[in-house]
């Protein structure tokens, strides 16, 4: 049963690309965190077992095997989803770290480059495939979502509002910076 709810997981749906070989992939943590909460939940399969065994179909040693692994994948899947969100975000802080402007690429006159970062807020109303639509224009731009967050008003017509703050892949803005001589 823990294996068939950990299937569950792959038809979480992708919210966000990620780079090839990037350090951070969104979608590997949605899948793990779905399947490892799904397997936190064990009271249905303590009923399913009461009543394989009270109509004959499992051994009261079959049914004594079942509450055990129940009970341990309910007992250790809080610790392991807890180990796993906090493995992805320490991912996501090494990625983070990656495109911070104080590590960035010195170049000749010291002139610090780094990746364009933009930030696109969108209020729109609800639209079927509207999050498919979005994703297919910022990947066609060539933009890296760093980071997707959205919100809604209350309603029947409620306002969808989007924060999306993207890398730019190909253009690269200069940071001016000091030496400790130029500012003696």
């Amino acid at each position: 049963c823990v294996a068939i709810k950990s299937l569950v997981a792959y038809f979480v749906p992708r919210f966000e690309e990620s780079e090839k070989g990037a350090i951070y992939d969104p979608y590997k943590r949605d899948v793990l965190v779905t399947g490892l909460s799904m397997t936190c939940r064990g009271e249905l399969n303590f009923i399913i077992a009461a009543f394989a065994l009270s109509e004959g179909v499992i051994d009261p040693k079959m049914y004594g095997a079942v509450v055990l692994a129940v009970l341990l994948s309910a007992i250790t899947s809080p610790f392991v989803l807890m180990r796993g969100i906090s493995h992805f975000k320490l991912l996501h802080q090494k990625q983070l770290s990656a495109s911070d402007p104080q590590h960035a690429q010195k170049s000749g006159n010291n002139v610090t480059t780094m990746p364009l970062h933009l930030h696109i807020h969108l209020e729109t109303k609800g639209a079927w495939s509207l999050l498919e639509r979005l994703q297919t224009e910022i990947r066609d731009l060539d933009l890296v979502v760093e980071d997707y967050r959205t919100t809604h008003t209350r309603g029947l017509d409620a306002t969808i509002i989007h924060d999306i703050y993207v890398r730019d892949t190909k253009t690269e803005i200069a940071i001016p910076t000091a030496t400790k001589t130029e500012i003696a």
